[in-house]
């Protein structure tokens, strides 16, 4: 058995809970076991819970039953530094603008400082509708991201007000992490449409900023990337 993304997922969901049947018995089809001989599971989603210590998701109850099982992630990376942006039918931009001091823009002339806050904004362009797409952004070592929708974030940190020419995508599913930010939208609409974030700077130091990816998860014809960059950190 082998599935990709949700359906990895459900791949590691049926090798693990192939005992529950979902209905009675109906014939002699029913009475045939449902544990597959091996399992695949191509970067799976929903397999992990928590963010810093990670954990199988309670879901998946692995037991000396479950049959051998391989999984497969996998992470973009380049050893060089600066890259260009990539566009296969997907353009994306990330623009970062520093909302403590618009001055600071995080290169070694105007490095930004501990404390800053910043945005930064996604901005996708296709010219075809997209369906359940992934974007993903590293965040440099010295940066953090902020989730507002958390309670007590909340209370000191919120997203400015949308710039009312940019047409907003409509969020669907996210991970915010310490150092990553994983958005999915279920759908993708064409033309250009933007989503923020927001982080923090809260190491000093020279970072590098890996492209943004953004693809659609089930059409391995399309994906884009953004550039990649330095950002640059003062403790002064």
């Amino acid at each position: 058995m082998i599935g990709f993304s949700a359906g990895g997922h459900l791949v590691a969901a049926v090798s693990t809970r192939f005992e529950h049947r979902l209905y009675p018995t109906v014939d002699a089809a029913d009475q045939e076991r449902c544990r597959p001989d091996f399992a695949i599971a191509v970067y799976p989603g929903h397999l992990w819970k928590g963010n810093k210590n990670l954990g199988l998701n309670p879901t998946i109850p692995v037991t000396s039953n479950t049959p051998p099982t391989f999984l497969l992630q996998a992470e973009y990376s380049t050893k060089e530094v600066d890259t260009d942006r990539v566009d296969r039918g997907f353009r994306i931009e990330r623009v970062v603008k520093n909302l403590s001091d618009s001055s600071r823009v995080g290169t070694s002339d105007a490095p930004l400082k501990l404390g800053d806050q910043l945005l930064i904004t996604y901005r996708l362009n296709t010219r075809k509708l997209q369906n359940f797409v992934a974007l993903e952004d590293a965040l440099p070592a010295g940066l953090e991201v902020v989730n507002p929708n958390l309670a007590l974030v909340g209370k000191f940190f919120q997203l400015p007000p949308a710039d009312p020419q940019d047409r907003m995508l409509g969020l669907s599913y996210s991970e915010m992490r310490d150092r990553s930010a994983l958005l999915y939208f279920d759908t993708v609409d064409p033309g250009s449409g933007t989503y923020s974030i927001l982080a923090r700077a809260t190491a000093a130091g020279t970072f590098r900023w890996p492209a943004t990816q953004v693809a659609p998860m089930y059409d391995s014809r399309f994906s884009g990337l953004s550039s990649s960059s330095l950002c640059v950190i003062s403790a002064d």
